[in-house]
């Protein structure tokens, strides 16, 4: 009591239980629809569980933060914003009682838009004769190339290759 000028002091441990978020790579899938949007397997991030913890899904960070609407499947989860979404795992410690929330970022890669060539034509009775064929690209996006001769793997990865043979590249 302080009005008697009196007081007493007691230790008081505090114990500080944690579930760290976690740094969780994005997933990413590519647009076969054109639109932005496809079904995601969020059981595919990877959310690291103890025995202890589980893990709920959530479409926004406060829904996380409130144990509110979690989702009911993550395994055919459709992204609710064109190309690039997130959601959030919130992670719950039984032995603790603490909980970390995550995020996990979801992209969807467009498709690049291909012009198909026409037929080229080999000529087979003029030794080294080569044609030039290319990708047929539409738009200035950066992409990768894999080509393929007859089902295949071709060695070239560029727009455009050089061939001197007749098949489907």
């Amino acid at each position: 009591s302080y009005a008697n000028g009196c007081s007493t002091t007691y230790p008081l441990p505090l114990n500080v239980n944690t579930t760290a978020g976690q740094t969780i790579a994005g997933l990413e899938l590519c647009d076969i629809q054109r639109n932005g949007f496809v079904t995601f397997d969020l059981s595919q991030a990877n959310v690291v569980l103890a025995p202890q913890q589980t893990a709920a899904y959530y479409i926004i960070l406060q829904s996380a933060l409130l144990e509110q609407n979690p989702l009911t499947s993550i395994v055919q989860y459709v992204n609710t914003t064109a190309y690039n979404s997130s959601v959030f795992v919130r992670i719950d410690d039984a032995v603790n009682g603490c909980s970390g929330i995550s995020e996990i970022p979801l992209q969807v890669n467009r498709l690049p838009e291909i012009e198909p060539n026409d037929d080229a034509f080999i000529c087979i009775n003029q030794p080294g004769f080569e044609v030039t064929i290319d990708a047929g690209l539409l738009d200035s996006q950066p992409y990768d190339f894999v080509w393929h001769f007859n089902g295949g793997p071709w060695p070239d990865t560029t727009y455009s290759i050089d061939v001197n043979q007749t098949g489907t590249y």
